[in-house]
């Protein structure tokens, strides 16, 4: 606790309108008189929290789910409050899924947490000084998945092996396709060798194209059919290194370059903190996921307070469920049927990290082995040079005539395929496979078709393009002396390159031509928005075992214990039936840390509640609630029976027989109860804690 933070704690309960200091001193110390001197007051409660016995009670009342919020906090420092509200927030893009706000604003009452305001007007929540040792020293990674187990490893397929038989599919099919949705038979022929999976529905096939398509290398063809570009591809895979399988998966969901390399680095670090065989909640998964989207956050851009909130905020709270929701698509996490995700097989290749070893062997054969400790780069220089034909553990292709002359047709050079071969081989290559590779070569060269953007310069032009480093990425061949095929978008960025070159080109002279499509990313962007986003990735998020299962255990009993001694205390007092169920509520909440609370301290406030043939006190106590989103503790009945339930109102509908209130359980059961039905309202003024807690909240 230094003093610069101390400070900024002080001032913020002295400024803070929702009198959460007063409220706090209510509760513990009883009735305040008034006037009141606020200093003194603050005074009061600091020395109480600072306190040895107090702060332990504190800790000992912290349930899984506090402890599961304030691991963030322990990982990253205060946090914005539009990140924290945004991923919270029950009317967000997770609706039903997400937990209410209502935990975070009674961690703030309960003076666990606080908020307060930078010099940039931006709100930040940060752990009380005075608790902030005690808080800190309790936690550990291992509270943001508290439901993490091991299970059994579910069977998975490796998502880059499907791209990859897609990418090598395309470019050695002619065509690929027979129409807009419809793979050729050809295609079908090589898939079903590759990757059967993509071919049981519609739908599979389909996921893997738009993710493509997204990320830039896949289009469509002059016929409106879809065209996978293997050069685009093989750039991706260039630029992103052990990433492109994450930014792939991660395209499903379309965004700028920035934010697609931050979700692909998001994902890695996910996927490498989990054991093989993990099982958890949902809720639980997205949690580990807003702490990697905070570290990648901090590593893209160098910290968070360091950078305004405002324009990040809403799609960093969205990408935890974007991550959920594309893992489960992809078959990265299986929903199980008691309503936990498990860690498929498929996070196993996620995981591979490139040997040292070769990473390939080429046999006189004309056949090519892929070893299963081989990164993403070799795989898909194979699936975009050669014709795929095996993804198993050890990948196979093939290197024969056909498919050296596709590998020819979409630009590669008998050379390159060569050198990266010996390259990732380490090894020269047999004598036979070069010799057939340059004389396909030749063979192809006897007819060419070309479309695109021609170049022609004189000498002097000619020998600075040829002579200049930067230009090696604009030219995609020298058609002769002087003439060149160009590697550009459309003729505006041709002539932004090579006048960035030094040569001098008006576009208005030459006309204007055909265009086609840019790609999704630029490729310097992405590369350097990924090198950015992944810095220090490996030093993240530990690797997470169930092995504090026992600690957290210890934790939660003693918590129980705490807290049904205390409601225990409330049998020596006379209070009503109302009063007694406001008061539970406060003790499962942790707000009551010491017995004689209960008497002493200032309750007046706590009961509201409605019943009888108050129809408008109880409606409201409804829209109260939904007003400033509290939840609701109703008796109402059901044909001949008495029934009681205790959820979150969602909406006041009006019907042709009356008004009916929509509500959400704990557990994420929807209700809808008829107004008039409704016996009793009575209002709780915390979350949902104890008996009311869900299991996925």
């Amino acid at each position: 606790m230094d003093a610069d933070s101390l400070k900024r704690w002080k001032d913020a309960l002295i400024a803070d309108k929702g009198d959460t200091l007063i409220a706090a001193a209510r509760r513990w110390f009883g009735p305040i008189r008034t006037p009141f001197n606020k200093h003194e007051l603050l005074s009061k409660v600091e020395a109480y929290l600072k306190r040895q016995d107090m702060r332990e009670r504190v800790v000992q009342l912290l349930d899984a789910k506090d402890r599961r919020l304030l691991a963030l906090f322990k990982r990253e420092g205060a946090l914005p409050s539009r990140l924290l509200l945004g991923f919270l927030a029950p009317g967000g893009k997770a609706a039903l899924t997400a937990p209410s706000p209502a935990r975070l604003k009674d961690l703030c009452d309960r003076m666990v947490l606080y908020s307060y305001s930078d010099d940039k007007h931006e709100f930040w929540y940060a752990i009380s000084p005075p608790l902030e040792a005690a808080v800190l020293a309790a936690l550990s990674d291992a509270d943001l998945a508290p439901s993490l187990s091991l299970g059994d490893e579910q069977p998975g397929v490796d998502p880059l092996a499907g791209f990859c038989a897609l990418a090598s599919a395309c470019a050695q099919a002619k065509p690929a396709f027979k129409s807009r949705e419809a793979l050729s038979k050809a295609a079908i022929v090589m898939l079903h060798k590759t990757a059967p999976w993509l071919l049981k529905d519609d739908e599979s096939l389909k996921l893997y194209l738009d993710a493509l398509r997204n990320a830039g290398a896949l289009g469509d063809d002059e016929n409106g059919r879809p065209a996978l570009d293997p050069r685009a591809f093989l750039r991706l895979a260039e630029d992103l290194g052990e990433g492109l399988a994450s930014l792939l998966i991660m395209s499903v969901a379309p965004a700028e370059p920035d934010i697609a390399a931050l979700r692909s680095a998001i994902l890695v670090e996910l996927i490498r903190t989990l054991p093989a065989g993990a099982v958890l909640l949902a809720q639980d998964l997205r949690f580990l996921a807003l702490a990697a989207t905070m570290d990648r956050y901090r590593a893209l851009h160098g910290g968070l307070e360091g950078q305004s909130m405002a324009l990040w905020a809403s799609e960093l709270c969205e990408i935890p469920e974007q991550i959920l929701l594309a893992c489960l698509r992809f078959g990265i996490f299986i929903a199980m049927d008691d309503g936990r995700l498990a860690l498929s097989g498929s996070a196993d290749a996620m995981r591979r990290r490139p040997s040292e070893r070769p990473a390939l062997a080429v046999e006189e054969s004309q056949e090519i082995r892929i070893v299963p400790e081989a990164g993403s780069l070799p795989r898909v220089f194979v699936a975009c040079a050669m014709r795929l034909e095996d993804t198993g553990l050890m990948w196979t292709a093939r290197l024969d005539k056909s498919a050296a002359m596709a590998a020819f047709a979409w630009g590669f050079s008998a050379a390159t395929i060569a050198d990266r071969l010996e390259a990732e081989s380490g090894k020269s290559l047999p004598q036979s496979v070069r010799f057939s590779l340059h004389s396909w070569e030749e063979a192809s060269k006897g007819a060419i078709l070309r479309s695109g953007i021609i170049l022609t310069l004189d000498d002097h032009y000619a020998a600075l393009l040829e002579n200049t480093p930067r230009a090696g990425s604009l030219l995609r061949e020298k058609l002769r002396e002087g003439v060149y095929l160009l590697d550009a978008p459309n003729l505006r960025e041709a002539e932004k390159a090579l006048n960035s070159l030094g040569i001098e080109v008006d576009l208005r002279l030459g006309g204007l031509g055909g265009q086609r499509d840019a790609p999704r990313y630029e490729a310097a962007s992405l590369s350097a928005a990924y090198q950015r986003a992944s810095r220090g990735i490996d030093d993240a998020l530990p690797a997470l075992t169930p092995a504090e299962a026992s600690k957290r255990e210890s934790a939660d009993r003693s918590r129980a214990a705490l807290v049904a001694s205390l409601a225990a205390s409330l049998g020596s007092l006379s209070l009503s039936a109302d009063e007694r169920a406001a008061l539970l509520d406060r003790i499962r909440a942790g707000f009551i840390l010491d017995a004689s609370q209960l008497s002493a301290g200032d309750w007046s406030q706590e009961i509201v509640c409605a019943s009888g043939l108050d129809y408008p006190a109880k409606l409201r106590i409804i829209e109260r609630a939904l007003r400033e989103g509290h939840a609701l503790d109703l008796g109402f009945s059901d044909t001949d029976a008495s029934r009681s339930f205790i959820g979150w109102p969602l909406e006041l509908k009006k019907l042709p027989s009356g008004l009916a209130l929509s509500l959400r359980g704990a557990n994420g059961e929807l209700w809808e109860i008829a107004v008039k039905r409704i016996a009793k309202t009575r209002l709780i003024h915390t979350d949902l804690y104890g008996d009311y807690d869900g299991n996925d909240a």
